[in-house]
């Protein structure tokens, strides 16, 4: 199955590329509206493959974890505190 739907990709994309040449040369909406339905068709192909990282993680390959500032601001501050830890007092010695 994956053979045939990649063989549908590829396919896809000739096509795709032929109606983007006829729409940069004869500016037609309808060709234009063709183009970006092609363009889903091809987005929605990919995904079933797993070619994004959201349908990785959604097929279960790859673990997403988006960093919000809060945590990182957090992972600084913990690294700050670590390395005064380290730090020598001058004016004690």
């Amino acid at each position: 199955m994956d053979i045939e739907l990649l063989q549908m990709i590829c396919e896809l994309i000739d096509e795709r590329q032929a109606l983007r040449m006829k729409v940069l040369v004869d500016q037609d909406w309808r060709d234009r509206a063709a183009l970006r339905s092609l363009d889903a068709q091809v987005l929605d192909c990919l995904s079933l493959l797993g070619f994004t990282p959201v349908d990785r993680a959604r097929l279960g390959f790859v673990e997403v974890k988006i960093k919000n500032e809060l945590e990182e601001f957090r992972k600084r501050k913990a690294d700050n505190r670590s390395n005064m830890g380290n730090t020598v007092d001058i004016q004690t010695i």
